[in-house]
């Protein structure tokens, strides 16, 4: 007679398979014996205290599931969505990614409106003087061209 895999141990390789992670990593991060699935090992039920370390480590693993093999895989996140693939977490994380660039963008954006601003101030209290000095000039000018029309219009008059 054949010899049946133990139904948790099952649904624990699936789980690793779905995240998308190495059997090695699994069981190293969780400092388990990788024994324990192979072979003879595969078929004998698996401890309660390793059960304990993989739904405290994953929690995201819903335990119903693994015990049973009842309902999801995984536990649904605040909007009902399963994350049960390494592509969605992967999908998930690049999104992150370019959401922080885009707030990275906007920042730098605010960065060099603001020294923008500096710089036309800069550059408009830079300006006054030389408004002041163009002022001064024309008046300059104004005044220098006065009494060449007074004595044109002197002359025309007398000319009438």
């Amino acid at each position: 007679m054949d010899k049946i895999l133990a139904p948790i141990k099952q649904r624990i390789l699936l789980f690793i398979d779905s995240q998308g992670i190495t059997k090695k990593y699994f069981f190293e991060s969780l400092k388990i014996s990788a024994s324990n699935f192979r072979s003879n090992g595969l078929y004998s039920e698996i401890g309660g205290d390793v059960l304990a370390k993989i739904l405290s480590e994953y929690n995201q693993l819903n335990t119903e599931w693994l015990l049973t093999g009842k309902g999801q895989m995984l536990k649904s996140n605040k909007e009902g969505i399963v994350i049960n693939k390494q592509e969605d977490v992967q999908e998930i994380q690049e999104e992150l990614v370019r959401a922080y660039k885009i707030i990275e963008d906007r920042d730098i954006a605010v960065q060099l409106y603001k020294k923008n601003e500096m710089l036309s101030v800069k550059v408009i209290h830079g300006l006054q003087p030389e408004e002041e000095n163009l002022k001064k000039e024309i008046e300059a000018l104004k005044k220098a061209q006065q009494p060449k029309e007074d004595y044109r219009h002197s002359v025309k008059s007398s000319n009438d």
